[in-house]
């Protein structure tokens, strides 16, 4: 555990941003909700994103992440290639900068986009 948070650079202020995150996203439609299933149960990551996550980049933020699901929101997005998918966003910081994590899942339960999305 402690290396994954060797990777944060302030573990205080992304607990801090998360707060002030959820606080945003209060009384939204589309909040996980307690009860409900994990958006990561039978999922699994596609061979792009594993590749992605060695780099270090944007893309590789610690896993545990995904405990903080439940702060997040679900969507739906249309890719170009005009199918609906999920894509949960956890509010955080990552590598000094403020942002979204987020995960798409395509319909057949993997994750084909993991990225940690910074605000200009």
């Amino acid at each position: 555990f402690s290396e994954g948070l060797s990777q944060w650079t302030n573990p205080e202020l992304v607990v801090t941003g998360l707060s002030a995150g959820i606080a945003g996203l209060q009384g939204m439609s589309n909040c996980i909700i307690k009860g409900r299933k994990s958006f990561f149960d039978g999922t699994k990551y596609t061979e792009k994103v594993l590749g992605q996550m060695k780099k270090g980049d944007f893309h590789g933020f610690p896993e545990s992440v995904t405990a903080f699901e439940s702060n997040g929101f679900i969507t739906t997005i249309k890719g170009g290639d005009g199918i609906v998918r999920e894509m949960l966003k956890i509010p955080g910081g990552y590598k000094g900068r403020k942002g979204f994590f987020e995960f798409i899942k395509e319909f057949d339960g993997t994750i084909n986009h993991r990225l940690f999305n910074a605000e200009l």
